[in-house]
């Protein structure tokens, strides 16, 4: 800003002195300014220059400033370190509370088991596959593929699952290492080629058996520190259309995960290795959510309906 002054400032101060150089050196000039002593032609010669050449050089300049400025400047990015705004979200439920879009009619929620493939940075609690029905998990098939590690009402610490995330890796050295995080409430989502339209949610079960594609979206909720985080796969923002409050997500540098539909009642979500997913911390909701940077991510998760 103070840079923008200047320029403006200084080329108003120019213009003047190249309006009063010309009237000066025109002696039949319409406007004459006769309370300017005239100077010597020499002396007016070399200031008219200079004017002039001073006056290029100061739009050149400040146009190549402005032109720096607009390619390189962003709007302004939500970059709040943790902890400096009060929360509004006192569970992972209430971080979507406003969520607005509807299925369509009739359609089931599909109970299933999930088996995560060990040895990559989404990890299980080597207890063997999540059930539902059979273990404190919630797992499910219906707009998307659905994993809580432990279903919300459970306390029992005993019965409580959790699920292993590697957060261990960014993928810029600026962005610092969450380490291995262990949650029993973390959750997982991976939907089908497309999110909401006009207010309906996509169905995944309508997904053609034998398809095989790339996710619009597929996140990682997880609790760290006492705030509440999503780690996004995928272009599109979870929630744009949907949530009420509108959202500040977006999946600029991720990467999209591959799904595909082998079986009618198997559902395989991977994110091979070299998978990039952008981390947010949406403690303040979806329309509050802090973009904490890039990390390398990788998974392979098996889903069977029941």
């Amino acid at each position: 800003m103070a840079e923008e002054s200047f320029c403006v400032g200084a080329l108003i101060a120019d213009y003047f002195a190249l309006v009063i150089a010309v009237a000066e050196a025109t002696p039949r000039a319409v406007i004459r300014l006769s309370f300017i002593p005239r100077q010597p032609e020499h002396v007016m010669h070399h200031r008219n220059r200079a004017v002039i050449l001073s006056a290029v050089f100061l739009v050149f300049g400040c146009a190549s400033q402005a032109r720096r400025r607009a390619g390189t400047e962003r709007p302004p990015q939500r970059t709040q370190p943790a902890g400096t705004i009060a929360p509004t979200c006192t569970t992972m439920d209430e971080c979507f509370a406003e969520w607005s879009c509807r299925l369509p009619p009739a359609v089931p929620r599909l109970t299933a088991s999930v088996t995560v493939t060990p040895g990559r940075f989404l990890i299980d609690d080597g207890k063997a596959a999540y059930t539902e029905g059979s273990d404190s998990s919630l797992v499910y098939v219906r707009a998307a593929v659905t994993l809580n590690a432990t279903a919300p009402k459970v306390r029992s610490s005993a019965a409580r699952r959790f699920l292993r995330i590697d957060m261990s890796h960014p993928v810029d050295s600026r962005t610092p290492s969450l380490g291995v995080i262990d949650d029993h409430y973390a959750d997982f989502h991976a939907w089908g080629p497309t999110l909401a339209r006009r207010g309906v949610e996509p169905v995944i079960q309508y997904v053609r058996v034998g398809s095989t594609w790339k996710s619009a979206l597929a996140h990682i909720d997880f609790t760290y520190g006492g705030r509440y985080y999503l780690l996004q796969l995928g272009p599109e923002a979870l929630g744009e259309g949907c949530n009420k409050g509108g959202t500040a997500l977006f999946g600029t540098g991720t990467t999209a995960v591959t799904m595909s539909r082998p079986q009618h009642n198997v559902y395989i979500v991977d994110a091979p290795q070299g998978s990039i997913g952008r981390l947010f911390d949406i403690t303040n909701k979806l329309a509050g959510a802090l973009d904490k940077g890039l990390y390398y991510m990788n998974f392979r998760l098996v889903f069977e309906t029941h």
